[in-house]
């Protein structure tokens, strides 16, 4: 089984290398040698080639790319007023998802564009209200 999983792998080098160079920006910055780990973890070779083929339609949203869907959202889809009184919910603790996803986007704005505390925890916002 693992002759024929190193097989596969050797047949499709050039794949996994586009692959890591396509993911490069990620923060964990995978490597070739990562996917080719990742993909020794199935039981057969089809298997791992369906894997790669879920890898190579994954589109991988950077943190770029989240501050410019956010800051386009913001102001090609809010109004002026609407950005004024907005305020996004982040949804669990420090480490979570959407704590990291606040993160990001609070960054795609300047200070003089927040008008106001724009992400705080849902607790937060019910003391408020």
């Amino acid at each position: 089984m693992d002759r024929d999983i190193d097989d596969f792998l050797g047949k499709n080098d050039q794949i996994i290398s586009a692959l890591a160079d396509r993911f490069r920006t990620h923060e964990a910055r995978p490597t070739a040698e990562k996917i080719e780990n990742y993909l020794r973890q199935f039981e057969t070779w089809e298997q791992a080639r369906f894997a790669i083929r879920l890898l190579q339609h994954i589109e991988f949203i950077d943190s770029g790319k989240i501050r410019a869907i956010f800051r386009e959202y913001f102001f090609d889809q809010l109004t002026q007023e609407q950005r004024a009184r907005a305020v996004f919910a982040i949804l669990g603790g420090p480490e979570d998802s959407s704590s990291l996803l606040a993160y990001h986007c609070s960054k795609a704005l300047t200070e003089r564009e927040k008008p106001n505390p724009l992400f705080m925890p849902v607790k937060e916002i019910i003391k408020k209200r």
